[in-house]
């Protein structure tokens, strides 16, 4: 978390409308980037990951209860960025390259309502729901999650912040070149 908040603080240092920022953004950084939102530990987001995970949720309901329980991920770190432009170097690991899923998609905006911290909040309840988890995750998420007090956006940052996200490798790539290089 640390980290996270390093990045987190150098953003707030630097950012302007002169000041382009540029991301390097590869699978595993949804593990390498946490910043749980205001009042939630960071081992209550991580067992509520792990019940999900054990209970077999897929990759993109991990990640909607991952982007509901966040400060950074779901496009909020590109909001954090807001009025610097920015570039996001995307590094693909999985299958068909959904950009808002890899890494938890730190810098890819949502569509207009998948924003929206109510809407993100009732889908995460909707994923622990399906699981039949509301007993077995830590109080302090479904508390969080049901009484919207984790609106932590700055109201500055509430228009779209100008982001370009460019995917610059995945499987498909890496396996085409070890081909050509064992041909």
């Amino acid at each position: 978390m640390q980290n996270t908040e390093r990045i987190i603080n150098f953003i707030e240092r630097v950012r302007d409308p002169d000041q382009l920022l540029i991301f390097l953004i590869s699978g595993g950084g949804s593990a390498l980037l946490p910043a749980p939102i205001e009042g939630l530990t960071l081992t209550d987001k991580l067992r509520t990951q792990q019940l999900l995970a054990s209970s077999g949720a897929d990759i993109r309901q991990l990640n909607i209860v991952r982007q509901a329980l966040s400060r950074v991920k779901g496009g909020r770190l590109a909001q954090m960025c807001h009025p610097s432009p920015v570039i996001a170097l995307i590094q693909s690991d999985i299958v068909g390259d959904p950009l808002e899923l890899i890494a938890s998609g730190p810098t890819v905006i949502a569509n207009s309502s998948g924003n929206n911290r109510a809407e993100q909040e009732r889908k995460a309840i909707d994923v622990i729901r399906l699981f039949d988890l509301e007993e077995k995750i830590p109080t302090k998420v479904l508390e969080l999650l049901t009484a919207g007090q984790n609106e932590t956006i700055v109201a500055e940052n509430r228009r779209p912040p100008d982001v370009n996200n460019l995917l610059v490798a995945n499987n498909r790539l890496f396996l085409g070149k070890i081909a050509e290089y064992f041909e």
